[in-house]
């Protein structure tokens, strides 16, 4: 039985005999004069032709080589850290895995998630999940905790068949990465698993950059490792942001949502340890990740991987026809156009004032309640509570006693400033804005200053009443 290193050997001699011939001929060729001008141009073009089919020969056997010490090197990390059949004790080998569920259809499943699968080899039987992704939409306050970035998650274990099959279900897929640890880790992982996920330790608070379900994953299997974890450097411009953006793709007004109010901290360059907050890119970073340690030439963190439920095609949603952008630029133009004609006639159309005011103050509630009050990550540096505050809700009351009055200047005249100054320094903030913001920030100048247009105009159009009546 010819085994693989001989045919290597095999290979070579041929590859060698090949070369050995062709650097023959060229020999011999150039023996035959020492004058390259009296040579032949049939002689010429074979020398030419053994020259290049010489590189190309080399070209082949250098990629033959790489291939093979790359798939030795591959197997060589691959190989698993422990190899015996039981424990030191004589218990049944544990296996432990990371599982990585692709996004769903609402806006908390589009980053996917992550949780940890134990088993024993040799009893499917013994074969649990541990999840901490549960939380109560039920629980008391859930809303208000929820804003306030007090949501309380748990870690829960469940059989993995269920768990599998809830994802089954919903049409999302779900990756198995086998995790290269020693049984030693295995286990004491396992206990620590088991620890947390006791009624009494099974709560922690939420954040949805910094601790959820990802890092929670990530941080308990470090911990009970022996070595440590060395995981791929990413590009470091990018930012919480971005991730937001390229997983919330498919969902126009969840970014523009969440623009709203993260704030200029979502920015910054984020490590890549930092992105793992997404189970999708925890996963990937795994897979290519290694475990340095001494005396070895850093294993894989993952043996394998293998898709153990296959993702469903969803039927898409209906969902508003118009992106934020869209709606924004429609305003604008609308509001252009309605102030030409307010001024033409020196009459202000106040219920729409009074009702952008209205959506601009309860916006700027929320938005100045997330900046002063909340504890979710970024939305303290949220440079939009310059135009999105409580304040409008003021302006309402000045508006309508403006209308009474036909003095509609009162607040007007303090907010064009202030949201003027907003537009023209907007690209020198240390905050990335959309484009339908700042266009329904300019929508607000538009309208602050077709108010103050149109009282100008009256004004002067009184004058020469006022004069006569003097006279």
């Amino acid at each position: 039985m010819v085994h693989a290193h001989e045919h290597f050997i095999i290979y070579l001699k041929k590859r060698l005999a090949t070369t050995v011939a062709a650097l023959l001929t060229i020999f011999s060729i150039a023996a035959q004069t020492t004058d390259e001008n009296n040579f032949p141009q049939k002689q010429l073009d074979i020398v030419r032709q053994t020259h290049n089919s010489l590189n190309d020969n080399q070209k082949r056997l250098k990629k033959h080589l790489d291939e093979i010490a790359n798939k030795q090197m591959q197997a060589e990390f691959s190989k698993p850290r422990d190899n015996s059949a039981t424990s030191a004790d004589g218990t049944p080998r544990l296996r432990v895995s990371l599982l990585t569920c692709g996004p769903g259809s609402e806006i908390y499943e589009y980053y996917g998630h992550s949780a940890i699968r134990v088993m024993h080899t040799d009893s499917a039987e013994f074969d649990l999940v541990f999840n901490y992704g549960v939380f109560d939409f039920d629980s008391d306050n859930f809303a208000l905790r929820f804003a306030l970035g007090e949501t309380d998650y748990l870690c829960q274990c469940q059989p993995t068949k269920h768990f599998l099959a809830s994802y089954e279900r919903s049409g999302r897929f779900v990756d198995e990465q086998v995790l290269n640890l020693s049984q030693e880790e295995a286990r004491r992982l396992f206990a620590a698993l088991l620890d947390n996920a006791k009624p009494e330790n099974a709560t922690y608070r939420y954040n949805f950059f910094y601790d959820n379900c990802a890092t929670r994953v990530r941080d308990i299997i470090e911990k009970n490792l022996n070595a440590q974890i060395q995981y791929p450097q990413r590009p470091t411009e990018r930012s919480f942001r971005d991730a937001v953006h390229f997983y919330c793709a498919s969902d126009k007004w969840a970014i523009f949502g969440q623009d709203l109010l993260l704030g200029s901290q979502a920015d910054l360059p984020a490590s890549g340890r930092e992105l793992q907050f997404v189970p999708l890119i925890m996963a990937q970073d795994f897979g290519i990740a290694t475990i340095f340690e001494q005396n070895s030439l850093f294993p894989a963190l993952t043996i394998s991987s293998q898709r153990i439920v296959e993702a469903k095609p969803r039927t898409a949603t209906p969902t508003f026809p118009l992106s934020p952008l869209g709606v924004a630029t429609i305003l604008l133009i609308i509001a252009t156009i309605g102030g030409a004609i307010e001024y033409r006639k020196g009459k202000i159309f106040w219920m729409a004032d009074t009702t952008l005011l209205l959506v601009q103050g309860l916006a700027g509630a929320l938005v100045a309640f997330m900046f002063f009050f909340s504890t979710h990550p970024t939305v303290g540096s949220n440079w939009l509570v310059w135009i999105l505050n409580p304040l409008p809700l003021i302006g309402i009351w000045w508006q309508i006693k403006g209308a009474l009055k036909h003095n509609y200047i009162s607040y007007h005249i303090i907010a064009l400033p202030i949201e003027g100054l907003f537009v023209v320094f907007s690209p020198l903030m240390p905050q990335k804005f959309g484009t339908a913001i700042i266009l329904l920030a300019l929508l607000l100048l538009v309208r602050h200053t077709t108010n103050l247009l149109v009282w100008h105009k009256n004004r002067k159009a009184l004058k020469p009443l006022f004069h006569t009546k003097r006279k």
